[in-house]
């Protein structure tokens, strides 16, 4: 009778242990892991080693369980046949298959998935000795993988951009981080797939002067200058001879300057494609220190022009507006002249009640 217990035992808890572990291994995330690596915690080496190498402990886990059931199913058998008799071994062996698949399946693999973190830190103990134990089970296992991987195509096994916009949607929906944080995550990761003419501003909405133009009608024209930067053209639009900068303008005005045209304040100013991201739109507005791009299109005809701003408007996923937003009054903007056929600069009136 000894017997039997022993090997009913040997069986269910043998296959108990290893599908937990099973379980908790394939359930730990590789975020997990890497976060306790950069956190110096002593459990993230040994998780990373497993979850890298990830056939060897899965080949130790599933050979032990394996001969465990084997012999366990055998010496159930025997044991049976000798203490009750040949009527009761189909008995007891459906008994023993539905206990394995309780309390040896259903059961460990619940609860690995669901504790997978906190037994973690007992699974990167037993694992390697387990592999110790099996190891030649392992290298076999590990030469049949390397066959099977070689005819599979690498692509399908990295993690795509799609994943991890899905693997943020979850971490919101658990609570893990919080909805902004998900919107931001989800825009940064498609900033490369925006174009700077998705958020940039239209030439008919943009402000700007004709660089002839005298500071002091400036002043006259618009006692409130809304933009820190005003692109300024020469011929024409098309003819943009750079940027003046709201500061110097009022820095004339305080120094009584007021008599000069904007050329001898003018600044260079970069041009960029439409087409280009707005990626790669923000790593050049970081890496030559600037706000402001004008926006040319496949002609080299102005289209409008993109700020520092807008790249961040498009990572957070909202429009920042300042004080002065909300004042239409001074805002001067394009006009086209149906008759002459130019754009005329013209400012905004306030709308009668």
């Amino acid at each position: 009778m000894f017997g039997l217990v022993f090997y009913v035992t040997l069986a269910i808890l043998v296959s108990f242990i290893c599908s937990l572990l099973e379980a908790c291994l394939l359930s730990i995330p590789q975020t997990y892991v890497s976060s306790l690596v950069n956190q110096g915690h002593k459990l993230g080496p040994r998780l990373q080693v497993l979850k890298e190498n990830l056939n060897q402990p899965l080949a130790a886990i599933l050979s032990l369980n394996t001969i465990a059931n084997t012999v366990g199913a055998a010496g159930v058998g025997a044991q049976v046949l000798e203490v009750f008799g040949n009527e009761y071994v189909a008995l007891a062996s459906g008994l023993l298959t539905l206990g394995i698949l309780i309390f040896s399946e259903i059961i460990p693999k619940t609860i690995g998935a669901l504790y997978a973190k906190p037994i973690a830190k007992l699974a990167a103990y037993i694992l390697p000795v387990m592999i110790f134990i099996t190891y030649p089970f392992v290298i076999i296992s590990a030469r049949i993988t390397k066959i099977i991987n070689a005819a599979a195509d690498e692509d399908d096994q990295k993690f795509t951009r799609d994943e991890m916009i899905a693997t943020t949607e979850i971490g919101e929906s658990e609570g893990a981080i919080q909805e902004n944080e998900s919107l931001i995550i989800r825009n940064l990761l498609n900033l490369n797939e925006l174009n700077v003419q998705d958020v940039m501003t239209p030439l008919s909405e943009v402000s700007l002067f004709r660089q002839n133009k005298v500071i002091q009608e400036i002043l006259d024209d618009y006692p409130v200058l809304r933009h820190s930067r005003y692109p300024v053209y020469g011929e024409n639009l098309n003819d943009i001879t750079g940027m003046v900068l709201r500061y110097q303008i009022m820095k004339n005005k305080l120094s009584e300057k007021t008599d000069q045209t904007l050329e001898k304040l003018v600044n260079p100013v970069r041009v960029v494609s439409k087409n280009l991201s707005v990626a790669s739109a923000m790593q050049q507005f970081i890496k030559h220190k600037e706000h402001l791009f004008i926006v040319v299109n496949d002609y080299g005809a102005t289209t409008g022009i993109i700020t520092l701003e807008d790249c961040i408007e498009a990572l957070l996923g909202e429009e920042i507006i300042d004080e002065l937003d909300y004042d239409k009054s001074n805002d001067f903007h394009l006009e086209h002249d149906m008759d002459s056929g130019k754009f005329i600069i013209k400012r905004a009136k306030e709308q009668e009640d």
